[in-house]
């Protein structure tokens, strides 16, 4: 799986908040224990909060050049040739010219890019293999590509 991070700027620089202006994001309610739970835990469980519950409908994948495989091919691939299914993704979540952003998302990242030392994309990779874990960073925003 290839995970996507867009970090927050420092607060002097707008912190979150610019972030969640530039992808356009609303809240989005948890279902999670809707109706699950008897009426005298209730009051517990909405206390209880495992993701922020904000969504953007901008893509950091949207974009994606002809030598990608669809994701049907992927999924033979990942089948056939394990090796060549895990350097494919390794190349796809590396090079965001082959598997890129909407046209929104490049404005909105357009809008974020700092003057450090990150430059690039606005955005950075990680690709995630079967049995790794991922530990999101807090107020990060990110988006997966999976076959």
């Amino acid at each position: 799986k290839i995970w996507r991070f867009i970090l927050p700027p420092s607060m002097d620089e707008g912190g979150v908040s610019i972030v969640d202006e530039a992808l356009r994001s609303y809240r989005l309610d948890s279902v999670a224990w809707d109706g699950s739970t008897e009426d005298s835990e209730k009051d517990d469980v909405d206390s209880l909060v495992l993701s922020a519950g904000w969504q953007s409908d901008l893509s950091l994948y949207e974009s994606r050049s002809e030598d990608v495989p669809s994701g049907m091919a992927l999924l033979e691939m990942e089948e056939d040739n394990e090796d060549a299914y895990i350097a494919a993704i390794e190349t796809m979540g590396c090079d965001p010219s082959r598997l890129g952003p909407d046209v929104k998302a490049q404005s909105a990242l357009q809008t974020l890019k700092r003057s450090d030392s990150m430059g690039g994309p606005g955005f950075v990779t990680a690709v995630q293999r079967a049995g790794d874990l991922l530990l999101i960073p807090a107020h990060c925003w990110h988006q997966t590509y999976a076959p």
